[in-house]
């Protein structure tokens, strides 16, 4: 057994995983920096246009991606190396529950006020929606 520990010691593969855990601690660093400006920024262009960026938003996406994608590698769940040892992951990530998108400046017609309104049994004639709902604009069905 203590032969076997010293192998596993001794093991290049071990030390080298070690090197690349410290780099991509230092490059989630950087990129909750870049998460932080693209949060801010993409707040201002929701209050000046009511909508959000596009850009910044598959931004987010594929940030958060690259950012699950070190985690796994950090923590020993894959050994696939994530970016720039790997192509930039694509922005697959799903929309989460709650994430909206206006097609108005108005709060009356945001996808929260139609789930209220459908919970509580509210009346839909103000936002101009079926009562069978659908989907909203994120692709959800309404809950």
């Amino acid at each position: 057994m203590a032969e076997e520990i010293r192998e596993h010691v001794r093991d290049r593969g071990t030390w080298l995983r070690l090197f690349y855990i410290v780099l991509f601690a230092v490059i989630l660093n950087i990129a909750s920096a870049v998460l932080a400006a693209a949060v801010i920024i993409q707040f201002g262009f929701v209050l000046l246009t009511g909508q959000p960026n596009g850009n910044l938003a598959h931004l987010g996406r594929t940030l958060a991606r690259f950012v699950a994608d070190v985690v796994l590698y950090m923590t020993f769940n894959t050994d696939d190396r994530p970016f720039p040892f790997s192509e930039w992951p694509g922005g697959e990530v799903p929309a989460t529950r709650g994430t909206r998108r206006r097609s108005s400046g108005s709060r009356s017609g945001g996808t929260r006020s139609r789930a209220r309104a459908g919970r509580s049994g509210g009346s839909r004639a103000r936002t101009g929606k079926s009562a069978t709902g659908g989907a909203d604009s994120s692709g959800e069905a309404g809950q």
